[in-house]
């Protein structure tokens, strides 16, 4: 559906000599959908607001377990007694999602590797069975309660364009996931370096403030389209730009509109959106089918929109694409130059 969609927006692109190589705002501006109401002869209309999505998928929670004084010592041979002596302290169970996560994998690699015959033991097989779930919860943790997951929904500006944010996004992203699915596969514990990388990663993946100015961008953008599909259906009922079906000036004047203004300034901000959602999609993908994550995960957790609000954008903006056809289709006007025929 998307990839069709994709077919109807770059030929809006293309009508324009080139493309904007504007990226900033995110989203088209309110000054936008006045243009719109000028340029059609009709009413402002004012864009609704819409609040952030509250989503309620529920955080998993990391299990009570807890080796005790007397199993510890039955695992000396395993080197885990410091590790679990430190979790175990008041200060241990203190520590960010980001450390937990490390602590969660050191152990399950010792458990995992460690040749004692207790491994048969009951006990054993039981604390392995709650830690490699907690290991689970803990990397889920990191994404979604620890400081930097919240900071990552702020809509608080960067200074960044949207193509900048999802750099920055991507690069950190990438490495964050890459060591989360590592632990998934119960490969070897980081290194201190690997360690010192991933905590950087996670500052670099807040200071993008992604996840909140793209789920703004999106919602913003849909109310946006709410309006102009008012304004354009209105002026598609009243039938004043060419009422007998031939070109007129104020036809001509939409033209100008739909080859300049809109194909330059306001549909390359809907492809860039649309984009970075595809790219944000992309990238979190592995762990959406890895830790079995609802199919809404990324929309109403990540983005806090609706859980079908990207399909709604998308409807939306065909609705808006095809009513500018129509309008100029009724001046017997050609939405493309003459050097495209």
């Amino acid at each position: 559906m998307v990839a069709k969609f994709f077919i109807i927006l770059s030929f809006f692109l293309l009508l324009a000599a080139g493309c904007s190589t504007t990226t900033e705002p995110f989203q088209p501006s309110e000054n936008d959908l006045d243009r719109v109401a000028n340029i059609l002869k009709q009413s402002k209309v004012e864009i609704k607001k819409i609040t952030s999505f509250q989503s309620n998928w529920r955080a998993p929670k990391l299990s009570e377990a807890r080796i005790s004084f007397g199993d510890a010592l039955a695992l000396g041979e395993c080197g885990l007694i410091p590790l679990i002596a430190d979790r175990n302290s008041a200060l241990g169970k203190q520590k960010p999602e980001s450390i937990q996560f490390i602590y969660e994998w050191k152990l399950m690699h010792g458990l995992r590797t460690c040749n004692l015959a207790i491994k048969q033991e009951q006990w054993f097989r039981d604390i392995l069975a709650v830690k490699s779930q907690d290991l689970n919860t803990a990397a889920l943790l990191v994404l979604t309660r620890s400081d930097e997951s919240v900071k990552v929904r702020s809509q608080r500006s960067t200074g960044l364009t949207l193509h900048q944010s999802m750099s920055v996004y991507n690069n950190a992203f990438t490495q964050i996931r890459q060591l989360i699915l590592q632990a998934n596969n119960f490969q070897e514990p980081p290194t201190k370096k690997q360690i010192s990388d991933f905590e950087s990663a996670l500052k670099e993946f807040a200071s993008s403030h992604h996840h909140g100015r793209l789920g703004q961008a999106i919602r913003y953008t849909s109310a946006w389209l709410d309006g102009s599909i008012l304004i354009q259906t209105k002026a598609l009922r009243e039938n004043k730009i060419c009422p007998m079906g031939t070109p007129t000036q104020m036809g001509k004047d939409v033209q100008a509109f739909v080859r300049g203004y809109l194909a330059n300034e306001i549909l390359p901000r809907f492809a860039k959106i649309i984009q970075a959602y595809q790219q944000l999609q992309n990238l979190w993908q592995p762990i959406i089918e890895r830790y079995n994550l609802p199919p809404e995960f990324l929309n109403t957790e990540i983005l806090r929109i609706k859980p079908s609000q990207f399909d709604q954008l998308t409807n939306q903006l065909k609705t808006h694409i095809n009513l500018w056809q129509k309008v100029l289709q009724n001046c017997q006007l050609s939405t493309r130059t003459e050097t495209m025929k």
